[in-house]
Parts: structure tokens; sequence; C-alpha cells
């Protein structure tokens, strides 16, 4: 095998490794995003809600029960807690942080790709240099989950056979992208009886 060759094949494997951590890192990113989309929509669900029903009970202080006072009051430490929650997890800043590393990985995947195709190009200093790169992108941000990476195997063509065990983590976590939205039902439903007290 000739040294274009060697440095040939390993920058091919390079570029596929490059790429498939792109591709799991664009995971990431889309899951922090819809994360913190799904909590900012809860935070500003229950504070409406609240606000509305505050305005529901002073016209009528029993419009939730004798106990209404204690259930908002519960309501409002939930609002809290999940803007707490919200600015401590950082999921936008986070997935911004993901969002410009995926894009270093999908060029450092291109040069590698170019490279590969080019003799001039297929050495070591090349490989070593794009090499070293790649190693300062993994380290740069967080680290893709296991169904980050799932999901970006599911986009490769053929993709690989999936287990029980692998479908039930993606359905997992997207039950967990997906709960907050879930949850704005609940003082929605509570707001119901506000709106009835207005209404002439």
């Amino acid at each position: 095998m000739s040294g274009t060759e060697l440095w040939s094949g390993r920058l091919a494997t390079l570029e596929s490794r490059s790429y498939l951590t792109y591709k799991a890192r664009l995971e990431a990113c889309k899951r922090l995003e819809a994360r913190a989309r799904a909590l900012n929509g809860l935070v500003v669900a229950l504070s409406l809600s609240g606000l509305i029903a505050a305005g529901g009970m002073l016209r009528d202080r029993n419009l939730y029960g004798a106990n209404g006072d204690v259930l908002w009051l519960f309501i409002s430490i939930l609002t809290f807690a999940g803007s707490l929650t919200s600015s401590s997890i950082g999921y936008g800043a986070r997935s911004r942080n993901m969002f410009q590393n995926y894009r270093k990985l999908q060029r450092l995947s291109v040069q590698a790709e170019t490279a590969k195709r080019d003799e001039d190009q297929c050495t070591r200093e090349v490989f070593e240099k794009l090499n070293s790169e790649h190693d300062d992108l993994l380290d740069e941000s967080e680290n893709h989950t296991t169904v980050d990476f799932m999901r970006a195997q599911r986009s490769l063509k053929p993709p690989p056979p999936e287990r029980r065990r692998d479908t039930a983590r993606v359905l997992a976590s997207g039950a967990l992208s997906a709960a907050p939205w879930i949850a704005v039902a609940v003082p929605i439903l509570l707001v119901i009886p506000a709106f009835l007290a207005y209404w002439p």
C-alpha cells in the first residue's frame, strides 16, 4: 500500500467519524432547543394562568373551592421552580454552543473529504492537523447523548438495525422533551373557571 493510499484511507475514516459526530451534535442541538422552548412555554403558561385565575378569584373568592388559594399558591411555587430550573439548566445557551460546535465539525468533515480526494493532501501532516482539530472540537462543548447518537445513526443510509431498548430510550427522551408542553394543559384547564366567572 502506498503512502497516498494509507493517508487517504485514514482521512476517509476521519471524515466518516467527524460526519457522524456532526450529525449527533446536530441532534443534540435540536433536543436542547426543543427543551428550552418547552420549558419557557410552560413558565409563560403558568404565569399567565396564575394572573387570569387571580383576577377570577377577585370576583369570586370560592371560584376554585374553599382551598383555591392553596391550589394557586402551589402553582405559583411550580412557576417559580420552573423559572429557576430554566435559568439554571441553560438549555438556550447550551443549544447555541452545540450549534457552533456542530457547524465546525461539519466544516472539518468537508475538509477531510476534500483532502482524501487530492493526492497532494493525502499526507501524514494533513491527517494529523485535521485529526487534532477534530479532537479539539470534541473537547470544546458538552457531549451528545446516546439518544442523540442513535438519532444521528438513523439518518445514515442504510440505518443500522435498532434494538427494542434503543427505541425505548428514544421514546423516553422524546417524552421528556414533550412533558412541559403536556403540562401546559393543566393551567389552561384551571383557567376555564376564571373565564366563566368573567362571562356575563
